[in-house]
C-alpha cells in the first residue's frame, strides 16, 4: 500500500558532507602526534566516517594534549553529524567546547548539530558565539544564514514510500 507522507525536514539543505572538511582543516596539526587520532583524521578526510569514528574513539584516552583531545572530539562531532546522528554529534561538540570554549569550529559543528535536531534558536546562538571568536569565518556565516533561513521558512519535502501492512 502506498502512503503519501509529508515530512517537515528542516535539515534538507544542511551540507552534511562538508562537515569533515570544515572541521578538520585547521586542527590536523594538533593530532599529528597521536597515531590513532592521525588515522582518524585521515579517514575523516577520505570520507570513511565509520573508520574515523573508530580511530578517534580509540585514540581519545591517550591524547597527548588538551588541544589534541578537543580536536578529536570536534572531529567526532563532524563525523557523527555527517552520518545524520545529530544527538551523538552534539554530545561530542559539547565535550570539545568544555575543553576549549573558544574553538569556533566546535561552535560551528554544534550549530549544525542543533539545526539537525530542530533547535534553531540554540543553533543561531552557537553560530553567533563562534562569530564572536572568529568574525571572518565564512563557514560560521553560512551556518548562521542557514539556521536563520530555516527559522523563517522550514523546508517541506513530500515523499512517497511503500509501507507493508499486515492484514
Amino acid at each position: 500500500m502506498k502512503f503519501l507522507c509529508i515530512v517537515i525536514l528542516i535539515i534538507a539543505a544542511l551540507p552534511c558532507a562538508s562537515w569533515a572538511n570544515d572541521s578538520s582543516t585547521a586542527i590536523k596539526t594538533a593530532i599529528m602526534k597521536d597515531p590513532e587520532l592521525k588515522a582518524g583524521e585521515m579517514a575523516l578526510r577520505a570520507g570513511n566516517l565509520e573508520l574515523a569514528i573508530e580511530n578517534f574513539l580509540a585514540g581519545l584516552p591517550t591524547a597527548s594534549s588538551r588541544r589534541s583531545e578537543s580536536a578529536a572530539l570536534n572531529n567526532l562531532c563532524a563525523a557523527y553529524g555527517s552520518l545524520g546522528q545529530f544527538e551523538a554529534a552534539l554530545h561530542y561538540c559539547e565535550r570539545a567546547l568544555l575543553l576549549r570554549p573558544n574553538n569556533w569550529r566546535a561552535h560551528q559543528n554544534r550549530a549544525r548539530s542543533l539545526i539537525g535536531i530542530g533547535e534553531l534558536d540554540a543553533a543561531i546562538e552557537s553560530a553567533n558565539r563562534g562569530l564572536e571568536i572568529a568574525p571572518n569565518a565564512a563557514p560560521l556565516h553560512e551556518i548562521l544564514a542557514l539556521a536563520q533561513s530555516f527559522k523563517r521558512k522550514p523546508r517541506v519535502i513530500i515523499d512517497t514510500f511503500d509501507v507493508n501492512t499486515q492484514d
